[in-house]
């Protein structure tokens, strides 16, 4: 992992996400329709609904990149965090949400479509990645690697579980769930570049496309490039498009200060799988912990659109979509796409 990858920069690539006003927003509007009273710790950040004699305290999320590099989620205000939101709740963890093994074998014993994976020495047989089997935040991953190809010595130091699992090039998405119903879903385009025959990549991304773009000299996956046939110095033919990175967020992205949710857009064929799927999977959550949950999916759409489902993660960002569904169940009593 480079330095890039976790400078402050990274961090910022979506900003529509961290703004605390675009939280704020959606909660207020709420509240007014409601005739509910919102109540804002400026020590805490917690957040307070008051609706007659029934009080609701949403405590807050923030982003914090810890000294080894890592990020992580905590509930307590500090001058090195990001907020990311409001829940009901500091933490929940379940299994099929941290281990993502378990999760793939769930999801395929109940017919959802997801990689096909190896372990304990299996040979892949499809090109694939090296991911750890626990941790969030695209740590840890390696490749992709060409089926029947060695993805060579690990980190030195390395002690984590490693699978393998099969690469699906394609869009990736992060969909939000509240209970069982998906409330908003995020979908991007993998950053590329196009050569002109004349540059080496190096050279093309050293140099900034607009205003607001930056130069890059590191950062880009070399594994990615030796799949596609090249490396920093080639020299792309004109025309050819050159992957970057596969992740849903990456060291590429520029700055994203309007709301990116795409749900709403898809087809209705594509919004039944996924309340099947969220029906599924919140089913899964242990009963103690089910109701007033969020979560999210990881997801990658292949050029077929075909909804790939990668991992389940229980530690979020909020995205502000989620709140109406939110409110409606702790305060109204009206919990959605739960039946």
């Amino acid at each position: 992992m480079s330095a890039w990858r976790d400078s402050p920069f990274y961090l910022s690539t979506m900003q529509f996400l961290y703004n605390v006003l675009n939280h704020l927003q959606p909660v207020r509007q709420w509240a007014k329709i409601h005739g509910v009273r919102v109540l804002l710790d400026a020590e805490t950040f917690a957040l307070s609904l008051l609706a007659g004699d029934l009080t609701v305290r949403l405590q807050p999320r923030f982003l914090i990149a810890l000294e080894d590099g890592c990020k992580a989620y905590t509930s307590y205000f500090s001058s090195r965090c990001r907020f990311v939101g409001w829940l009901p709740y500091r933490i929940k963890r379940w299994s099929l949400a941290s281990d993502k093994l378990v999760f793939k074998r769930w999801c395929a014993e109940r017919g959802l479509l997801v990689p096909d994976g190896w372990q304990g020495g299996q040979k892949p047989q499809a090109d694939y990645l090296v991911k750890p089997v626990h941790g969030s935040f695209g740590r840890g991953i390696r490749g992709p690697f060409r089926a029947g190809t060695p993805p060579g010595p690990l980190a030195s130091g390395a002690q984590q579980a490693l699978f393998c699992e099969q690469f699906i090039a394609g869009r990736p998405a992060k969909i939000w769930f509240w209970n069982a119903q998906p409330v908003a879903m995020e979908m991007v385009e993998p950053p590329a570049i196009t050569g002109d025959g004349l540059r080496s990549i190096a050279q093309m991304l050293a140099t900034p496309r607009g205003n607001f773009d930056l130069a890059y000299r590191d950062g880009v996956r070399g594994e990615l490039l030796a799949w596609q046939g090249l490396a920093m110095n080639s020299i792309p033919a004109a025309g050819q498009v050159v992957l970057l990175d596969f992740l849903y967020a990456t060291p590429f992205d520029r700055a994203v200060l309007q709301s990116r949710d795409s749900l709403a857009t898809q087809s209705p064929g594509f919004l039944q799988e996924l309340a099947r799927a969220g029906r599924l999977l919140h089913a899964a959550i242990p009963a103690g912990l089910r109701d007033a949950t969020l979560f999210t999916v990881d997801a990658v759409l292949d050029d077929r659109d075909q909804c790939w489902l990668l991992e389940m993660n229980s530690h979020t960002v909020v995205h502000p979509r989620t709140y109406p569904a939110m409110l409606d169940e702790l305060l109204l009593g009206q919990s959605a796409g739960v039946a």
